[in-house]
């Protein structure tokens, strides 16, 4: 079996395979996809050893993985299975046009950073979490993304999509500085901030969380 070896955005590092034929059971099973479960099923199957476990133990458990590793070595395992480039339908959203084109995006190229030391060491302890401080001053601790919030995060997206995005920090976020710690407060502070405090609060959490930036791709 052919392997390769990557270094994931926590600094894991170890050596994954290529698709293989079986794997389809996993790709086609919307049970998964609709329980959130897919990335880390998916890196199971693909990891083959950890050559440095960085923030893990020896044996990564990827049900509890950080949700950017997960989604890096199935990427990786994407790139080296069917080549560095995806292609997809667009319609172009003018309605006198309505023209369908085919979009090539160079899967190589997403924007890439590691995932935040402070956040690294938070893994060892979530419901400590790490801090960070919004440019209005406003200091907060927040969890990590492991594979095992997924699902829940699923069942939000299907419940309440119209909350998603607001309820989705409620989980994340352990503390706000001078908000009590119940999640309605929380949820209360959150929909009060202003969109460039709003804004400011996603950009530091992207920072932190590092991986794979696939909101940047740009159709033109």
């Amino acid at each position: 079996m052919t392997t390769f070896e990557t270094t994931c955005p926590s600094g894991l590092r170890g050596t994954f395979r290529r698709f293989t034929v079986g794997d389809n059971r996993y790709i086609t099973d919307q049970r998964l996809v609709s329980e959130g479960r897919l990335f880390s099923t998916l890196a199971a199957a693909y990891w083959v050893e950890t050559l440095s476990p960085g923030p893990y133990a020896e044996k990564v458990d990827w049900k509890k993985a950080l949700q950017a590793d997960a989604f890096h070595v199935c990427l990786q395992t994407r790139i080296a299975s069917q080549g560095p480039t995806t292609s997809y339908e667009v319609v172009c959203p003018d309605v006198s046009c309505r023209k369908r084109f085919t979009h090539t995006v160079d899967l190589t190229a997403l924007p890439y950073s590691p995932v935040a030391p402070e956040l690294v060491d938070a893994l060892q302890n979530p419901d400590v979490g790490a801090s960070l401080e919004l440019s209005d001053g406003t200091r907060l601790r927040v969890r990590p993304v492991l594979t095992s919030d997924m699902p829940a995060l699923a069942t939000i997206q299907h419940r309440t999509p119209n909350l998603y995005a607001t309820l989705s920090l409620v989980r994340r976020i352990i503390e706000i500085e001078g908000v009590d710690h119940h999640p309605r407060r929380i949820q209360d502070a959150i929909e009060a901030m202003d969109r460039q405090s709003g804004d400011d609060l996603l950009d530091k959490l992207d920072a932190l969380d590092g991986g794979y930036r696939t909101s940047d791709i740009e159709v033109e």
